[in-house]
């Protein structure tokens, strides 16, 4: 689920910021919140893909098109 997955790389976040775990932890910890992370960002985009947003043309007909993003491919 995304919000335990967010809530898990929060987490590990607030615990790397601490600076009480040994260095090795430390790196295990990171690694998993960057697994967490990429899980997130690939169920934003699975449901990117299924919305769509409904524009006004100037003759205020209503029409429905692809979500388009402004963030880009920045996690590839």
């Amino acid at each position: 689920k995304f919000e335990d997955l967010l809530g898990k790389a929060e987490k590990i976040v607030t615990e790397l910021e601490s600076g009480d775990m040994d260095l090795a932890k430390s790196i295990s910890q990171y690694q998993d919140g960057l697994k967490a992370l990429k899980k997130c960002y690939e169920l934003l985009k699975s449901v990117e893909g299924k919305i769509q947003v409904l524009r006004l043309d100037d003759d205020g007909n209503a029409t429905l098109e692809p979500f388009q993003s402004d963030a880009g491919d920045a996690g590839s």
